[in-house]
């Protein structure tokens, strides 16, 4: 017998019903009815049913996607990610992230002291490795992220690494030490005059396991940007940073003291002196006698007059 043809009937969000009515003969030609029921599962971009006994959809994992009545999960392509459950296309897929390549719809970050600076690459070969000396951590997205390891300094006036043995006098114990902050790790009783010089010099005042004797980068006191202790500037911080004369360098501590008492500045009483020596100068010229015009004090006597004449006959 011919079967019935079968009805649908469609939900919208909800799962479908499926009746069939199947009319069938059995061995004692008695007339049976079975009744089938079907349930049918309407799929969505973004989920998959791999099991016809599946009651509720399944959504899409990460690394993949989806499409409308998938079975399974597509893996993303190369150079892509899926950073999300749900995606139900190809195009939903990400590129891959800076710092990192993708395979199967994973990223996979770069390995330290390398950087990828270009998005959706497909393989670990576009992890460059970083200059010479230099370090990274894992997934670095550029060559800035690269830094001077331990024991070196940037020299370039770039981000770029380009990265030199630290000079006598320092102790670059950390990475990503540069020309620019070299001063944070100059030990004590060496100096440099600019904040754009890597010339370290040991000042003359520096003595052997006394750290805090030499004005240049002296320990637990407070000091100026280029290291001087307070109130001290100049080659090798043996110069007052004042110029009223208030203050003198003291080579016995290495100090600029404030001019009191007995232990004022040579150069204010030099001056002093200086200045009343300039004025009695000017006094004396003032009063001293007018030069004599005739300078013989004994003036010849006149031919024409007698010494014997008696001037009044």
């Amino acid at each position: 017998m011919q079967a019935l043809p079968r009805r649908q009937v469609h939900a919208h969000p909800t799962p479908t019903l499926t009746l069939s009515l199947t009319p069938t003969l059995t061995p004692t030609r008695a007339r049976t009815l079975n009744l089938v029921l079907t349930l049918t599962l309407p799929l969505s971009a973004g989920k998959y049913t791999p099991l016809y006994s599946q009651t509720e959809c399944t959504i899409c994992p990460e690394a993949s996607y989806c499409a409308i009545g998938a079975a399974s999960p597509t893996a993303c392509g190369p150079g892509t990610m899926g950073d999300r459950t749900g995606l139900g296309d190809a195009s939903e897929c990400t590129p891959c992230f800076l710092g990192f390549w993708c395979s199967a719809g994973q990223a996979i970050a770069c390995p330290g002291d390398t950087y990828n600076d270009v998005r959706g690459q497909t393989n670990q070969g576009a992890c460059q490795p970083c200059p010479e000396h230099s370090v990274s951590t894992e997934g670095s997205p550029s060559r800035v992220s690269c830094a001077c390891r331990k024991g070196y300094y940037n020299i370039n006036s770039t981000e770029y690494p380009r990265c030199a043995a630290c000079p006598a006098g320092t102790d670059c114990k950390s990475i990503g030490t540069t020309t620019a902050t070299l001063q944070a790790v100059i030990q004590p009783g060496y100096y440099r005059h600019s904040h754009r010089s890597a010339e370290i010099r040991r000042c003359p005042d520096y003595r052997a396991n006394q750290n805090s004797r030499s004005s240049c980068s002296p320990v637990g006191e407070p000091v100026t940007d280029l290291g001087c202790r307070a109130w001290t500037t100049g080659a090798f911080c043996q110069e007052c940073n004042v110029s009223d004369g208030s203050r003198y360098f003291d080579f016995a501590s290495s100090s600029c003291m404030m001019c009191t008492g007995s232990r004022a500045h040579p150069l204010i009483y030099g001056s002093g002196l200086l200045v009343v020596l300039v004025g009695l100068v000017a006094v004396y010229r003032k009063v001293r006698p007018l030069p004599n015009p005739n300078p013989n004090p004994n003036p010849s006597p006149n031919p024409n007059s007698n010494p014997n004449s008696n001037p009044n006959p």
